[in-house]
C-alpha cells in the first residue's frame, strides 16, 4: 500500500501550512530506491529542512519535521543526532481517526537517529517516538511523555514497543 497521488497531495498541503515553505524535492522514494540506512543517508546527511513521511502497511501516516542540517562530524553510525529545536513529529492518519496534527516537545532536546550504512534492519528513527526497520518497526511507549499532548503513544500506530509495524512506504522530502 504506497501513498496515493491524492493522499501526497492532501499531505504536502498541510506539511506547507506547518512549515511554512512553499516548495520541495522528494529526495527519496522507497518504492522507487532501495530500502536501506545507506540509501536513506546518502539522500539526508548535509540537508536541511527534511521531512520524513511514512505510511504502514495497515494505512497509518506519521513522520517528522527537521529544520536543521544534518551532519555527521565522525563516520560513526549508529549516531544520535541532537537536534536543539525545529523539529516536530507529526500524524495524518493514526489510529484514533483524529486530525493531522504536530507535536512539539518542550521537555527535553531530542534526538534523530541515523544507523551505520551496513545495517541490515535499522533504517532511522526518533529519540521517544519511531524507530524504523525493514522489519518490525516500532514505536516508543515514552511519545506520550515527551511531547507535549494529551493522546497515548499509540496513537501513531495503534501499539508502542515491544508490539511492531510493518512499513508500507518512506518518502523524505527536502523544503526550499
Amino acid at each position: 500500500m504506497t501513498i496515493g497521488n491524492k493522499e501526497f497531495q492532501g499531505i504536502v498541503t498541510k506539511l506547507k501550512e506547518w512549515i511554512q515553505l512553499n516548495y520541495f524535492d522528494i529526495i527519496y522514494n522507497s518504492e522507487i530506491e532501495e530500502l536501506s540506512s545507506r540509501q536513506i543517508n546518502s539522500k539526508i546527511i548535509g540537508r536541511k529542512n527534511i521531512t520524513v513521511i511514512v505510511k504502514t502497511t495497515e494505512g497509518f501516516i506519521f513522520g517528522s519535521y527537521h529544520q536543521n542540517t544534518l551532519k555527521i562530524t565522525k563516520n560513526l553510525l549508529p549516531i544520535r543526532y541532537k537536534q536543539n529545536g525545529g523539529y516536530f513529529l507529526f500524524t495524518f492518519i493514526n489510529f484514533y481517526g483524529i486530525e493531522p496534527q504536530i507535536f512539539y516537545t518542550s521537555k527535553y532536546q531530542d534526538y534523530m537517529v541515523l544507523y551505520a550504512d551496513d545495517s541490515e534492519n535499522g533504517l532511522i528513527g526518533m529519540c521517544s517516538a519511531y524507530d524504523l526497520r525493514v522489519s518490525k518497526s516500532t514505536f516508543s511507549s515514552e511519545f506520550s511523555f515527551i511531547y507535549d499532548t494529551k493522546y497515548t503513544s499509540d496513537l501513531f500506530v495503534g501499539k508502542t514497543k515491544p508490539n511492531t509495524f510493518e512499513i508500507s512506504n518512506i518518502i523524505i522530502l527536502q523544503w526550499y
